[in-house]
This record gives structure tokens, sequence and C-alpha cells, in this order.
């Protein structure tokens, strides 16, 4: 009975023991559980802040994408503005080497013409002077003639008065005639003057408004030309004759020398000069 009662004990022990580890297992299994299902709720939440985060990105990347072909675009079209700056900038070096060596000559004939409108103007001067030599003994003649024919009128009163006498025939239309009178035609002098002209003194006339127009690119105060923006593109051609205007207020007048297809190169026609223009005043085909 003793064994009996000492098993049941210990089975009903064993039973209990069993009992709460079961209790205990069971336990943690919900602690796990609940454990878990919270784990997986937050997991779930960050996975949705996930999502709408990769669903941003991917709009940025979009946005990205599209503002780098916009870039690149942009990018195009600068490197062809570059390209078109330096093709412009290499076409005005070429025209100031040009210009330069041109200037040179220019400046030798200048000096050569200016030598002779100095020797034209001393010519001019002796002109004008013998000029006035010759009027001057001009009127001395016609005041002869006048007191001659004077003279030659009161002899013919006075043989009208005394009346006819002998040889008067040969007196009035012989060579033994005391008054000979010659005259001679009269000294004609005439002087021609050009136009003049005061730049800056004249407003833009409607007509030129209407005509192709520029502007000035640079201006080389060294060798006195300009480049302008008009070129073969815009029927000019080495000769042409273009207005320079600041506004409405006209400055005088450039012709040019140098034609390229989109730009030209013109020298300054006096009294205008490097020191009256600018860089951007308006040039108008004249």
């Amino acid at each position: 009975m003793r064994v009996r009662g000492r098993s049941g004990r210990v089975l009903t022990i064993f039973l209990v023991v069993i009992a709460v580890l079961l209790i205990t297992l069971t336990g943690a299994c919900i602690f796990f559980w609940n454990l878990e299902i919270e784990k997986r709720k937050a997991a779930e939440v960050e996975l949705s802040k996930t999502d709408a985060k990769i669903q941003a990105l991917q709009q940025a990347l979009a946005a990205a994408k599209k503002e780098k072909f916009l870039l690149k675009d942009k990018n195009k079209e600068a490197d062809e503005k570059i390209n078109n700056l330096l093709d412009e900038l290499d076409l005005e070096k070429g025209l100031r080497e040009e210009m330069k060596l041109e200037s040179a000559d220019l400046k030798t004939k200048v000096e050569t013409a200016a030598k002779e409108k100095k020797k034209l103007e001393d010519n001019l001067t002796a002109k004008e002077k013998q000029i006035k030599d010759l009027e001057d003994k001009l009127q001395l003649e016609t005041n002869r003639n006048e007191e001659l024919v004077k003279r030659n009128q009161q002899l013919e009163a006075t043989r009208k008065d005394l009346g006819s006498v002998p040889g008067e025939d040969t007196m009035a239309n012989g060579t033994d005639d005391p008054v000979a009178v010659k005259s001679s035609g009269p000294l004609k002098k005439g002087v021609e003057l050009g136009d003049i002209v005061i730049a800056g003194d004249k407003k833009m006339p409607m007509a030129d408004k209407m005509k192709p127009q520029g502007r000035i690119l640079s201006v080389d105060e060294e060798t006195e030309f300009i480049v302008v923006n008009l070129g073969e593109k815009d029927d000019i051609h080495k000769g042409t004759r273009l207005s320079v205007y600041r506004g409405n207020d006209y400055l005088g007048d450039v012709r040019v020398t140098r034609v390229q297809p989109e730009m030209a190169a013109a020298d300054f026609i006096p009294p205008l000069t490097s020191h009256t223009v600018r860089k951007n005043d308006q040039v108008i085909v004249k």
C-alpha cells in the first residue's frame, strides 16, 4: 500500500510538472506568437513605408531622367552656341589680321594722298592768286576803257559842234583815229562746293527703318575699323555703305571692305571715327 501511495504521489507530481510545463510552454508559445504578430505588423508597416519610398524614388528617377534629357538638349544647344561663337571669333581674328595689313597699306596711301592734296592746295592757292591778279588787271582795263569811251564821246561832240573838217573821215575811219577801243570778254570763274553733312545732326528717316539692319559686334580703335553682324546673307557686298545710328541719332557712315556669309568689316568715312561709335550701335544699309 505504501508503494502504491508513493507511486500515486510521484505520478501526480509528474503530471503536475507536466501540466505546469505544458501551461508554461503554451504561455511561451502564445507570447512568441503575439510577438511574431507584432513583428509581422511592424514589418508590414515598414514594407508599406518602403513601397512608398520606392514609388517616390521611382518618380524622382523618372523626373531625373527627364531632366537629364532636357540637360542633354540644353548642353547640345550650348555646344552649338559655343562652336558658333568660336567660329565668329576665328573669323573676327582673321578679319583683324587682314584689316591690319590693309590698314598699313591704306595709311601709306593716305599719306601719299595727303601729300598730293597739299600740292593741289598749293597749286589752287597759286591759281587763286593768279585769278586775283587777272581780275585786278581786268578792272584796270575796264576803267581805262570807260575813260577812253568818255573821251571818244567828248571828241565826237566837239567834232559835231565844229562841223565837218577835211580829213575827218580819215580821222574817224583810218589808222589815225586818236581813240582806239578794244573790248575783251569777261573772265569767268566757277567754284563748285560739295555737300556738307554734319554727323549726329539728323534723325533716322522712315525709309531707312525698312532697310536691312544690324549692329556693331566690335570696334578696333587701333586700325580704325568695325565688325558688323551683316554679311552676304543680307546682300552686303564690298563697297556697300552703311549708316550708323544710336537710337534715332545719326552718327555717320562706314564703307564695307571685307565680307563673310554672316558678318563684315567696314572702314570709317570721315568725320566718323572709332571714338564716336561703340559696340551694339545700329547699322543700316544706306
